[in-house]
């Protein structure tokens, strides 16, 4: 029986369409696509919640806490560190800048 060959989308390579290899074609074609340099998308860094939209009672799902997430998914593996450089240079409360650095120390700890 002869190969039929066929073009996938997305993939830059001529797939055979036969099963048996089709298993080993896709996980090659996903090791190349991670080996292909990947697009820059510039992450924009959160935006500080202005100090009305906080009740000042320390709830747990506050936005100041969400803020900390945030800047802690934008840094990445140093988001610990830099979601504290960023806290004591923007947070101008020295309350909410306390409680804040409190709860990172507790993420840190965990």
């Amino acid at each position: 029986m002869p190969f039929r060959w066929r073009i996938s989308p997305g993939i830059k390579f001529i797939l055979p369409s036969k099963r048996r290899c089709s298993s080993i074609l896709l996980r090659q074609n996903a090791r190349a696509q991670n080996q292909s340099p990947r697009r820059f998308i510039q992450k924009t860094p959160p935006i500080e919640p202005d100090p009305d939209e906080c009740c000042g009672s320390g709830c747990s799902n506050c936005v100041w806490l969400m803020y900390t997430d945030d800047l802690i998914e934008h840094f990445g593996k140093e988001g610990l560190e830099e979601a504290v450089k960023v806290i004591k240079a923007e947070v101008t409360d020295p309350m909410i800048q306390q409680f804040l650095l409190m709860e990172l120390r507790l993420k840190k700890v965990k």
